[in-house]
């Protein structure tokens, strides 16, 4: 029988004081939002708001 990690997911609403934005990320099998998820919600935010964000790397992680 072959183990599947858990899918996760990660939402954000921003900005944290006045709210008008919600990003929702999820991948199948991602395992640990921390890892995963998580590391591309400032990209997807900074680029709502029109700001120089980090790119991403396949890890989940910023270059």
């Amino acid at each position: 029988m072959r183990r599947f990690k858990p899918d996760t997911w990660f939402i954000s609403p921003a900005p944290y004081a006045r709210p008008n934005i919600v990003t929702a990320v999820t991948i199948e099998e991602g395992g640990f939002a921390a890892e995963s998820t998580a590391p591309a919600v400032p990209q997807m935010l900074e680029t709502h708001f029109d700001k120089k964000a980090p790119a991403v790397t396949a890890e989940g992680g910023a270059e």
